[in-house]
C-alpha cells in the first residue's frame, strides 16, 4: 500500500502573510471594484448608488480582517504580526475612505461612520479570537507531545 501525501503544508493558508501585502492586495481590490461600480453605473447596468464605494470599502475591510486572521494562525511572533497587522489595517482603512470620498464626494455620509466603527472593532475580535485559538493549540500540542511524542 502506498502511504497517502499529506499536503496541509502547501496549502494557501498555511504560510504566514506579510499583513501589509494583504492590505495591499485589499486596496487594489477595493478599487478595482469601485472602478468597475462607477463603470457599470455610468452605462446604465446597473443603479448602484452614491454610497456604494462606502459599501465596497467596508467589505474589503472586512475581508481583510478574516483573511489577516486566519494567516495570523501561522505567525512565528504573534505580536509583531498583530503590530504589523494594526499598521496595515489603518493604512487599509485610511486608504478606503479616501477612495470612498473620491469616488462618491461624500464625506461618511449616514450611518457609515458607526459602520466603520464597527468593522475596526470586529477587526480586533477576529484577531483576538484566532490569537486566543493559537494559544490553546500550542498548549495542546506541548501536552500531547509531552505524553506521546513529537509531532510530524
Amino acid at each position: 500500500m502506498q502511504k497517502q501525501q499529506d499536503n496541509t503544508n502547501n496549502s494557501f493558508f498555511a504560510k504566514a502573510m506579510n499583513p501589509y501585502y494583504i492590505a495591499g492586495i485589499t486596496l487594489a481590490g477595493c478599487l478595482a471594484f469601485m472602478i468597475l461600480g462607477k463603470i457599470s453605473n455610468s452605462i446604465g447596468i446597473i443603479e448602484s448608488g452614491e454610497r456604494f464605494p462606502y459599501v465596497a470599502g467596508g467589505t474589503f475591510l472586512l475581508l481583510f480582517a478574516i483573511y489577516n486572521s486566519i494567516f495570523s494562525l501561522n505567525a512565528d511572533d504573534l505580536n509583531e504580526y498583530w503590530k504589523q497587522s494594526f499598521i496595515a489595517y489603518a493604512g487599509l482603512l485610511g486608504g478606503t475612505l479616501l477612495l470612498a470620498y473620491l469616488f462618491s464626494s461624500l464625506w461618511l455620509p449616514g450611518t457609515f461612520g458607526w459602520i466603520y466603527g464597527i468593522l475596526s472593532f470586529g477587526f480586533l475580535t477576529f484577531l483576538s479570537i484566532m490569537g486566543f485559538v493559537k494559544r490553546v493549540f500550542n498548549i495542546v500540542k506541548k501536552e500531547d507531545e509531552r505524553m506521546h511524542g513529537k509531532w510530524d
